[in-house]
């Protein structure tokens, strides 16, 4: 196959980051639902969405040389 061990591991590393809940940033938010009314209970987990879509993209970012 066309798939080498090294790709793997890259496609491992981004799904790990997009499931974390490590960011202090999304613990914050999640430690915010259970004050929050039910339609701002989802807009919570649509910022922590963004939140790991941005880690993955830094991630891109730092493996195409592109440290800012």
């Amino acid at each position: 196959m066309g798939i080498d061990f090294e790709t793997i591991m890259k496609f491992k590393n981004i799904m790990d980051k997009m499931n974390s809940k490590e960011d202090p940033r999304s613990k914050l938010l999640i430690s915010l639902k259970p004050y929050l009314k039910d339609n701002k209970k989802n807009k919570i987990d649509q910022y922590i969405q963004f939140l790991n879509i941005s880690r993955v993209i830094e991630m891109f970012n730092k493996s195409n040389g592109d440290d800012k």
